[in-house]
């Protein structure tokens, strides 16, 4: 049911990853020249493929008129008979569907696990009927200014969507316990609306650099519990017509997931991989997980369908909600969560306490300045009580608490004064980036020396939240602000 040119790995692993021509002086944001070719474009937030030779029109495909149009891709797998799963995936605002198949990695995916991938056009030349839609997008989108937000009581997407399933159905063996739905920016948007009017339909969704206004939630949440991935990049907003900032409002999405999905506990399990970090709040209905990338404009990374099927794939909606037969996430298995002011930290994803908080301290250059000052360091510093009690033996005080001293695992000392920025390993004068400080009779020293220098470990610092493991992390602020908000309301033995 496909081109039968599709390339298809030699060694039998499934689809391959086809060598394109860069256009490195495209400025567009869909070049119509991608359709049919195997020209790409890479930037910081979009990065296309060659266009997949398995895709077909739907028009094709179904053999009728659904008043459906996009593009479609079966996998070869389809022509042995079993009930495919199948994703639908939604294309950003002013784009197409054809647009979303070269912009993602879906058809890579769908070759080699055997899946069924449908990628629509919006209605309403590229824009999908979001109920928060102001007139003409607000004017916050060059060529929308013309743009009439739907009226009628039926969303006109939304029953396309329904009737694009059920014309699929009609000449694709699918599986209706396993049908999910994954959005891009808008589409993104447009992926959580259907899932909080028709969950019922899917057994999962999930969407790439987008988000629903709050007020909108308080005025439609979700009605069904559905499995929820959102990913988040760091460099991006939401519209002014949301009426708030982008952390709120992306908390506000969380919210109204993690209430419906019935998730107990505000402390997620957290995957880093480099600059991907992943928390996931496991629910008695469904799960709730944010992927945060570090370092991406706004768009999808390219291994979105990767990672959102890897969550999708052990997900179908059985009589009684939904059903999980996938991996267990067990997460980082070393790790420590901070945040300045937060007496409650996580520590190898468990919630633990400490008597004095964590604090910030900044390192200004001054000297020569004329009296200005720069600031050169901004970092968290961890009580010694706390290192002591989870990174080596009992803590010795001295001096009224002036001076403090533990003995690390490998059996080294460590010394450490207030105001000072050395201190004694093994009675080496070793400096720190920044000098220790007195909090409520403890000493506090910078956290991510500590656990990089005695431990081996990796740290990233944002906005006042450390994360350490024994590998290479990144936050970036989604993360962070998720992060910090879980140490508020966690819940600790």
């Amino acid at each position: 049911m496909t081109d039968p040119t599709t390339p298809i790995d030699p060694h039998g692993r499934g689809s391959v990853i086809r060598p394109g021509k860069p256009d490195d002086d495209n400025r567009d944001f869909l070049p119509s020249h991608l359709r049919g070719t195997d020209i790409v474009v890479n930037e910081n937030g979009n990065n296309s493929q060659p266009y997949p030779a398995g895709l077909v029109n739907l028009t094709d495909l179904l053999h009728t008129d659904a008043g459906v149009t996009g593009v479609a891709f079966i996998p070869r797998s389809a022509q042995a008979g079993p009930e495919l799963p199948l994703v639908i995936s939604l294309h950003g605002g002013m784009m197409a569907g054809w647009g979303q198949a070269v912009y993602s990695s879906w058809t890579l995916v769908a070759e080699r696990e055997g899946f069924a991938v449908a990628f629509p056009d919006a209605s309403a030349g590229g824009i999908w009927a979001l109920s928060d839609l102001p007139p003409g997008l607000g004017g916050e989108v060059p060529g929308a200014e013309d743009f009439v937000p739907a009226t009628s009581d039926e969303n006109p997407d939304e029953a396309k969507i329904i009737r694009l399933i059920d014309a699929i159905a009609g000449v694709v063996p699918i599986d209706r316990s396993r049908i999910y739905m994954h959005g891009m920016s808008m589409g993104h948007g447009m992926a959580d609306q259907f899932a909080r009017r028709h969950g019922h339909l899917l057994a999962g969704a999930a969407g790439s650099a987008g988000a629903t206004s709050p007020r909108t939630l308080d005025e439609e949440p979700p009605r069904t519990a559905v499995p929820t991935w959102s990913t988040q990049v760091e460099f991006d907003d939401v519209p002014t017509f949301f009426g708030t900032d982008r952390l709120t409002a992306l908390a506000a999405n969380r919210a109204a997931w993690i209430t419906v999905n019935a998730v107990q506990s505000s402390v997620p399990v957290v995957t880093t991989n480099g600059s991907d970090t992943v928390l996931r709040w496991r629910g008695a209905r469904a799960d709730v997980v944010l992927r945060d990338v570090a370092g991406r404009d706004h768009g999808q990374p390219f291994d979105d369908a990767e990672q959102v099927w890897a969550f999708f794939t052990g997900l179908r909606r059985g009589p009684d909600g939904i059903e999980s037969t996938g991996p267990d996430v067990p997460g980082d298995a070393l790790n420590l969560i901070v945040a300045d002011g937060s007496r409650r930290a996580v520590l190898d994803q468990q919630p633990v306490e400490m008597r004095v908080a964590p604090a910030r301290h900044q390192s200004w250059k001054y000297h020569g300045l004329g009296g200005d000052r720069v600031l050169r360091a901004d970092v968290v510093m961890l009580p010694t009580e706390f290192l002591a009690e989870h990174f080596g033996t009992r803590r010795r005080v001295e001096e009224a608490g002036a001076s403090a001293s533990f003995t690390l695992p490998d059996g080294r000392e460590v010394r450490f004064a207030r105001g000072s920025v050395a201190c004694l390993v093994d009675g080496h004068v070793v400096a720190m980036p920044v000098e220790c400080i007195e909090r409520d009779g403890d000493l506090l020293v910078p956290a991510a020396w500590f656990l990089r220098t005695t431990c081996g470990w990796w740290t990233s610092e944002r906005d006042g939240v450390l994360y350490a493991t024994d590998h290479w992390c990144e936050l970036s602020i989604v993360a962070a602000a998720a992060l910090r908000a879980a140490l508020q309301t966690a819940v600790t033995p």
